[in-house]
């Protein structure tokens, strides 16, 4: 009940307006009308003007979810239902993850409130975020469901979706997939089977493999899409930028530098939630190293600190892909100090300052929102210049970059 609760209030900022006035999330709304109007309504003039990427790329999941549901819902409701999903389903996928281990201590899904609101819910990745969702939902359906010695076979043709559905959200969320059930798996089999390898290679391991094979055949298409032999920049951030990104919180920031004070006290709980773990790990070195899922966790964390300072930020066909990392790490480190013996009391009070601080940044989040939404009326009082059943074309000006990002809105009209 108090989950619930908690997790209702966070969505408190975008009700707050008709709307949810972030970077790209009218053109979402738009793009996601236009895919409507092409396949359920037929629009030929569409089709003479537009055409559908024939390449098995991801990022479909919120255009596909939304083209859905224009079909039945206006699309002020339409978009509210899709950020329900978002910043509802990160925390709920924590608490399904979490319930699946350990039922007693599923209140640390709690910390995961917080990281749903990070910076690309301001920009409106809504892609990015639903993969967030999908890391635990597939960790949380691996641990219930795969690592049983009575596994349904219908039970890996599942995990094969999810796993697809995952790619269509994005590639990163995908990647973490794959290492946090391999992990998942050596861990369950060193711990039933010790050093004995040749066990390891048993007729689950032979499913798992089957499962991954539409992944496989995707990720195949996607590489050769994506090669075009042309030199590809790459941009780095520098050590300083590193570790700011991660103690100021810089991954939380939805709306701006004014925020910052906010998201670095969640960084710095949640960096002791870490050190709370890693104290209880190395008091007790010898057993978790022997049979601890907190030792695979502990790897888990430590792989994605790597590929964080390891990635370029930019590799000429991604972006802010060390911010992408540092909102995963986050997550991974709430799901360390989860499988780590710290005492109930400690995390208690973590979560409490943990969700007293997020009160204040939504609040602030409301603030703003409804002040970027008296932009977005002024755009949309333009309306009485178009014709109806007019197409709205939209000009990325970087002089008046935010006006331009609103007009996308007038094809309500």
């Amino acid at each position: 009940m108090l989950f619930l609760l908690v997790l209702i209030l966070s969505l408190s900022p975008f009700f707050a307006t008709s709307f949810f006035p972030i970077v790209d999330a009218p053109a979402h709304l738009y793009n996601s009308s236009l895919i409507k109007q092409m396949i359920i309504d037929k629009n030929e003039f569409l089709w003479d003007n537009l055409a559908f990427n024939d390449k098995p790329v991801p990022n479909w999941t919120s255009h596909f979810l939304m083209s859905v549901l224009l079909i039945f819902f206006s699309p002020h409701i339409t978009e509210k239902i899709l950020l329900t999903l978002i910043f509802a389903g990160i925390p709920l996928a924590v608490r399904y993850a979490f319930s699946a281990i350990n039922s007693e201590r599923k209140y640390l899904s709690l910390l995961a409130i917080p990281v749903a609101y990070n910076c690309f819910s301001g920009i409106g990745f809504y892609n990015f975020s639903f993969g967030l969702a999908m890391i635990f939902l597939n960790l949380g359906f691996f641990y219930r469901h795969l690592l049983r010695k009575d596994t349904r076979t219908r039970n890996y043709f599942i995990f094969s979706v999810l796993l697809i559905v995952t790619f269509m959200c994005h590639p990163v969320p995908l990647m973490i997939t794959l290492i946090l059930s391999g992990l998942l798996y050596i861990w369950f089999h060193a711990g039933h089977y010790g050093s004995k390898l040749k066990n390891w290679f048993s007729k689950k391991l032979l499913f798992l493999m089957a499962a991954t094979i539409p992944l496989l055949c995707l990720l195949f298409f996607y590489s050769k899409a994506m090669y075009t032999g042309a030199e590809r920049s790459f941009l780095y951030l520098s050590g300083a930028e590193l570790v700011d990104n991660i103690w100021s919180g810089r991954s939380f920031m939805v709306f701006g530098g004014a925020e910052r004070p906010r998201n670095t006290l969640i960084a710095f709980f949640y960096l002791s939630l870490f050190f709370m773990g890693l104290y209880t790990f190395i008091a007790d070195f010898k057993k978790k190293l022997q049979k601890g899922l907190q030792f695979y966790i502990l790897i888990f964390v430590l792989v994605i600190l790597a590929l964080y300072a390891y990635f370029p930020d930019s590799d000429g066909t991604g972006s802010y892909i060390t911010l992408r990392l540092a909102i995963i790490l986050n997550l991974a480190i709430i799901l360390f100090a989860f499988v780590s013996p710290v005492s109930n009391k400690l995390l208690l009070i973590v979560v409490v300052l943990t969700l007293t601080v997020n009160f204040f940044r939504l609040s602030f989040y409301k603030k703003t929102i409804s002040e970027n939404y008296s932009i977005a009326g002024r755009v949309l009082e333009q309306e009485g210049r178009i014709e109806p059943g007019s197409y709205v074309v939209s000009f990325n000006m970087v002089c008046n970059f935010i006006n331009v990002i609103y007009s996308n809105y007038l094809w309500l009209t």
